[in-house]
């Protein structure tokens, strides 16, 4: 009777384990995870309106998305967008934050410096006598002058140098794209432009400047079109009053020829020469007799 229930019972087990082998069975792993999210550059110092690119590295297991927003802790100071450039916008020290889009709890960060951008700066290094290199006389001042100026384009992009007479353009130097230090990766230099003070107009006589105290500046125009100028330098033209002599021709226009008829290519007027006589006068008052 024994042996009888033992077998009974073995065979309802077996019977039973048989049954459970026949379902469908779920294994359930560990979850996966995002572990860790780094943020390179940090300590990164930037300018005023300067930009640094940042990048996110995201730890996570495979088949989880590795992107990341991107949050600036101070928007006064820097912006960030989407892809992580950073803006500076005033100076100070902020931190930009990189979170997982998987899990907004993972996150890492790297801290920015913004510093007050470099301005511009330009002066006068010296005024010379035209072409000799020979400081000129601020007192008597005459025909052609070099002005040796000191650029320094900082970060806010020069688009012109000019130098003005009584606060008027007289010379000038203009870019083709703005210079700047931060792209353009110009450092200071010297621009030389030069002034003809004894300048006229050929067919009137009338003169660009008249004799008397005069003010030189220079002046940068930055990319935008804003402008920024050096003091004045006193000085005084003196140029001497004169005449000058233009020759009208009439008749015809002739070639010389060779000797076999052939043109050799040298022109000439045939007929009368009229002189005009125009004064240049650069003294306010005077005359030429």
């Amino acid at each position: 009777m024994r042996k009888l229930y033992r077998s009974l019972l073995w065979s309802g087990l077996v019977a039973a384990g048989v049954a459970a082998c026949g379902d469908d069975v779920t294994v359930v792993g560990p979850a996966k995870v995002v572990h860790s999210v780094s943020v390179a550059p940090d300590g990164a110092t930037i300018n005023v309106g300067g930009t640094v690119q940042l990048v996110a590295s995201v730890n996570a297991d495979s088949g989880l998305a590795t992107t990341v927003t991107w949050k600036s802790s101070d928007v006064a100071k820097a912006t960030v967008d989407a892809n992580g450039k950073v803006t500076g916008v005033a100076a100070g020290s902020v931190g930009i934050q990189a979170c997982s889009t998987v899990n907004a709890s993972v996150c890492g960060a790297a801290t920015i410096t913004v510093t007050s951008a470099p301005t511009v700066t330009i002066s006068i290094q010296s005024i010379t006598t035209g072409a000799t290199f020979i400081p000129v006389n601020v007192n008597n001042v005459a025909g052609q002058i070099d002005v040796s100026l000191n650029l320094d384009p900082g970060t806010q992009g020069v688009t012109e140098v000019d130098v003005l007479i009584d606060n008027v353009v007289a010379a000038k130097q203009t870019f083709a794209s703005a210079v700047r230090a931060d792209t353009n990766k110009a450092n200071a230099a010297t621009i030389l432009l030069s002034v003809n003070t004894a300048d006229f107009n050929p067919t009137t006589g009338a003169t660009t400047y008249k004799n008397g105290s005069r003010s030189l500046t220079a002046k940068v125009v930055l990319a935008g079109g804003s402008q920024k100028a050096t003091e004045g330098t006193a000085l005084f033209f003196n140029n001497a009053n004169t005449f000058v002599a233009t020759p009208t021709y009439t008749g015809t226009t002739a070639s010389a020829t060779g000797t076999s008829g052939t043109t050799i290519g040298l022109a000439y007027k045939r007929g009368g020469v009229t002189w005009g006589v125009l004064p240049v006068i650069y003294t306010t008052g005077q005359s030429l007799a």
